[in-house]
């Protein structure tokens, strides 16, 4: 990630510093690890289309495990020396799976700039700060993020929050559009805004010849931080409770779950008219009545979530029909939870089945 809330002015502003410093070497590795990988190269104009077959790329790079990047060697700006695990650690094959995918992922990050700045220049590397008056600060305080000619700041390090859910294939991380969406979303927008197409951005990277690597581009501050600072470090702003509990919505007796096909049969149109209100797709997208139960794969789930990953849902269908319906919480408000779980309920009393926490279910 880039920069973190609890560091020091200082420390930020040193981040910063790094991150410009960084951004033509980081950009050329990318485009040099697209171009030996087959990627499209040719189509990085910068404009927010070029994210799609970006993260296409990206998608299929992590799964090969990152080709030329050596595991044992990764280091991504803002892991510290002193925070690397040893060989003969329990974690160490953890770290060889998450480290080279970060590293990656900052040329990402970079070029995500450049599609702020084609669009709405000025775009430049800075340092966020909670505005005066704020009861606490800011999650992403003394973060470095991409200030927008309006004020605004891209928090850049949600990046690598997708790049895990890709690792840890969670449902919409592998699609292509997965990081256009979170540009559009970053905007509130309802889809990204229509550009010309152009030349690439990264075709004249590839034979460029930028010099020695400056060192506040090769080392990254934070390998200089004491280990005590990050023992020592400010602890996180609480979490926020989480909103709801897993549920489960079946007609039958509680021994039959375990025999779906035994269960009474739900509506497929009001189960499917359910979950769509709640604005949960399928991975190939939105999904009705018939298409629930044709897409059940052959155990007889269906997966189904929101696309900001803030509710999931698990259809069970058994001989051609909905049997029982999971739904479960991830990150949803209060208000997204309460209008799903009353629906489910209007959707119990009606069809005479039962809602049922998981907690609750013996």
């Amino acid at each position: 990630m880039i920069g973190s809330s609890g560091l020091s002015w200082k420390q930020a502003v040193a981040v910063r510093d790094h991150v410009r410093a960084r951004e033509p070497f980081r950009l050329q590795d990318l485009a040099r690890r697209m171009a030996a990988t087959g990627g499209p190269v040719d189509q990085m104009d910068a404009s927010f289309a070029s994210l799609v077959p970006l993260w296409a790329w990206f998608v299929g790079f992590v799964l090969d495990g990152c080709p030329g990047i050596d595991p044992d060697d990764a280091m991504p700006s803002m892991l510290a020396k002193a925070d690397m695990v040893p060989p003969d650690s329990p974690q160490w094959e953890l770290a060889r799976r998450y480290r080279p995918a970060s590293v990656a992922t900052e040329g990402i990050e970079h070029y995500l700039r450049l599609v702020w700045l084609r669009f709405d220049p000025p775009a430049h590397w800075d340092v966020y700060v909670t505005p005066r008056g704020a009861r606490v600060p800011d999650d992403i305080h003394h973060s470095t993020g991409v200030v927008t000619s309006t004020g605004g700041f891209w928090d850049m390090s949600l990046v690598q929050s997708i790049k895990l859910s890709v690792i840890e294939d969670r449902m919409f991380a592998r699609r292509p559009e997965a990081l256009l969406e979170w540009a559009v979303r970053q905007e509130g927008w309802s889809t990204a805004p229509a550009q010309d197409r152009g030349p690439s951005v990264l075709v004249p990277l590839l034979d460029a010849d930028l010099g020695p690597m400056p060192p506040a581009a090769a080392v990254s501050p934070v390998w200089d931080w004491p280990k005590e600072w990050w023992k020592a470090r400010p602890a996180p702003l609480p979490a926020q409770p989480t909103v709801g509990e897993p549920m489960t919505l079946w007609r039958g007796r509680p021994d039959d779950l375990d025999e779906p096909a035994r269960l009474a049969a739900l509506p497929a149109d009001e189960v499917a008219r359910v979950l769509a209100a709640a604005g949960l797709v399928a991975e190939h997208g939105p999904i009705d009545g018939p298409g629930l139960l044709a897409s059940a794969d052959a155990d007889g789930f269906v997966e189904l979530a929101h696309p900001q990953e803030t509710i999931q849902a698990q259809v069970i269908v058994a001989d051609g029909a909905v049997r029982a319906v999971h739904v479960e919480p991830l990150a949803p408000s209060r208000a997204q939870w309460t209008a799903l779980t009353s629906a489910l309920r209007n959707l119990a009393r009606t069809t005479g089945a039962r809602l049922v926490r998981d907690d609750h279910m013996e």
